[in-house]
């Protein structure tokens, strides 16, 4: 009996421990591609290298997102760029035209609180920027005008 307990232990341990088994079919909820081999994985971020073409690639995303609502797609000269602009753990996949040995580079990033503040602090600097550009905009005219004004005024009064 206690063999037989040991051997199971093992087989779980040697399943769970080998990457051909522990290897997920998704990585925050996106599918990976298939034949698709890991080159970085962590918590926050995946890079894969597939034998796929770009188009079959950017083909199997467009047909897992088919009924999926905010996702931006932006068509760069080397790279397909999908974002997320709903509540989903991840943030971007990058699917890069240029092949890398004869493979596709498929790069995957986990949405952070990082990225969110770092645009919010960018939005709220630059509504600062607008508003002093628009002051010192006011004040070069209203300059303008009162010496203008003064000019007219001085004109009318020597009699």
């Amino acid at each position: 009996m206690k063999r037989t307990v040991r051997c199971l232990m093992f087989a779980c341990l040697w399943v769970l421990g080998n990457p051909g088994f522990s290897t997920s079919e998704d990585f925050l909820g996106v599918p990976l591609v298939p034949q698709a081999k890991i080159d970085l994985r962590t918590d926050s971020r995946i890079e894969m290298l597939s034998p796929l073409s770009h188009d079959e690639i950017a083909q199997f995303y467009e047909k897992a997102f088919e009924e999926e609502k905010d996702i931006r797609v932006r068509d760069w000269a080397e790279a397909t760029y999908k974002e997320d602009n709903s509540n989903r753990p991840w943030h971007s996949m990058t699917i890069s035209k240029v092949r890398e040995n004869g493979m596709t580079r498929v790069v995957i990033v986990k949405d952070s609180m990082g990225w969110l503040m770092g645009t919010l602090m960018i939005r709220y600097a630059a509504v600062f920027v607008v508003l002093t550009v628009l002051y010192l905009g006011m004040i070069l005219s209203g300059a303008i005008i009162s010496r203008t004004v003064k000019k007219n005024e001085a004109q009318k009064k020597p009699a």
